[in-house]
């Protein structure tokens, strides 16, 4: 259990809160969706992850090129109470479906994207399985089988 504390203390200090989006933006409904943290494009486990970056086409209609960044903290600020806090990360990795409502505390990851001399850092939600396939690209992408 030690191993999990520590873990999700490096995950709480991981990353400062990225500001806010305003109270009418729905993340999943920005033209940030996938660009940030707070609204990552969700899949199911790293093969999840690979399979949709080799989705990916750039704007130049080449393939890009991706590396994992590594992972940036938790969608949302982890509950202060650490028995709370040892919760959510049991359930996190048992990549089980969040019920309605629920506050997602998924650990996000990374991922550094390069069409030709541009980076863009794509943000991905591996925990969520079954995953349904993502019909769409962030902004400045396309999606090509």
């Amino acid at each position: 259990m030690h191993a999990v504390t520590a873990l999700l203390a490096l995950v709480a200090l991981a990353v400062p809160a990225a500001p806010a989006l305003a109270d009418d933006a729905a993340p999943e409904d920005s033209a940030q969706w996938g660009l940030r943290k707070e609204s990552p494009i969700e899949v199911c486990q790293p093969a999840g992850q690979q399979a949709y970056l080799e989705q990916l086409v750039c704007s130049d209609q080449t393939r890009p090129r991706f590396e994992r960044g590594g992972n940036v903290g938790s969608r949302n600020p982890p509950s202060s109470d650490r028995a709370v806090r040892e919760h959510q990360f049991e359930a996190m990795m048992t990549f089980a479906p969040l019920a309605e409502g629920t506050p997602d505390y998924h650990v996000i990851d990374r991922y550094d994207v390069h069409c030709g001399e541009t980076t863009t850092a794509v943000y991905m939600d591996m925990y969520h399985c079954p995953a349904v396939p993502v019909p769409r690209a962030p902004a400045g992408f396309t999606l090509q089988d």
